[in-house]
């Protein structure tokens, strides 16, 4: 399910992010879309963030990023034809980046 065209944040790893997404996402790296909770965010948690769109195929781009460890968030959600019932929802990974890197980090967020 790739999040083609969807908002992808890039969120440093601070002990406030860390809490937040633990509430965000208690069960895990997803969360459905009839269970997400919009939270705002104080505001040195919101200047930290940075935010790219999903190209047609799901890839994404954050060039210069800092050493350091990440969350890597973004969302999918549709609603069903049949049902008419929300599907996707939010899903997240983390990342480290050392600065040692030769080459770019690819991320793949699955939620899993």
């Amino acid at each position: 399910m790739a999040a083609a065209g969807e908002t992808v944040r890039l969120v440093p790893a601070t002990t406030y992010a860390r809490k937040r997404f633990a509430l965000l996402f208690p069960s895990g790296k997803f969360r459905g879309a009839f269970l997400y909770r919009n939270m705002e965010a104080n505001e040195d948690y919101a200047a930290m963030t940075r935010s790219t769109k999903a190209e047609s195929n799901g890839r994404f781009i954050f060039e210069h990023v800092a050493p350091g460890d990440y969350f890597v968030a973004t969302q999918k959600a549709w609603v069903d034809a049949k049902t008419q019932m929300q599907e996707g929802g939010a899903f997240y990974e983390t990342v480290t980046i050392t600065g040692k890197e030769s080459e770019p980090v690819a991320v793949i967020v699955s939620g899993k």
